[in-house]
């Protein structure tokens, strides 16, 4: 559970940045 949340949080940084 955490780690999916995790994986997409990271996904959505990077693509902010």
């Amino acid at each position: 559970m955490f780690e999916k949340q995790a994986r997409h949080t990271v996904r959505t940084f990077t693509q902010e940045y």
